[in-house]
């Protein structure tokens, strides 16, 4: 039924939301509407990007979503992201079968980085 989908991010601005995606995270820019919509996309995922319209205020990113990127070392994938100003939370969330570590983005959307540490989950996670 579903041709493709993605996650469509509100961000206060759009020119710092497609900086950071595009040049912080790497994904790539498919598409650029002016000032109104971008589309990066990596592997597996698809971003929206699109402007919160003036006036309305900012709502605190939800607690309830945010956006994993699946890495196979996730100290490199740390490292490369720190040296480019990403800020991690202090402590890595780990068991044995994964390692994650949480960030945000510049409005504040909860993200993370994932490393599975035993063979047999999604594509790509290893």
């Amino acid at each position: 039924m579903f041709k493709s989908g993605n996650v469509t991010l509100m961000v206060s601005d759009l020119e710092s939301a497609v900086r950071f995606y595009r040049d912080t995270l790497g994904l790539h820019l498919d598409f650029r509407a002016g000032e109104e919509w971008a589309q990066l996309s990596g592997p597996g995922i698809t971003v929206g990007l699109h402007p919160r319209k003036p006036g309305r205020e900012r709502k605190a990113a939800s607690k309830d979503i945010s956006l994993g990127f699946a890495v196979v070392h996730l100290d490199q994938a740390m490292a490369s992201l720190q040296a480019k100003g990403v800020k991690f939370a202090p402590e890595i969330q780990e068991d044995p079968a994964v390692r994650i570590a949480f960030f945000s983005d510049p409005d504040g959307t909860p993200l993370y980085l994932i490393q599975q540490m035993r063979s047999g989950g999604p594509e790509g996670w290893n």
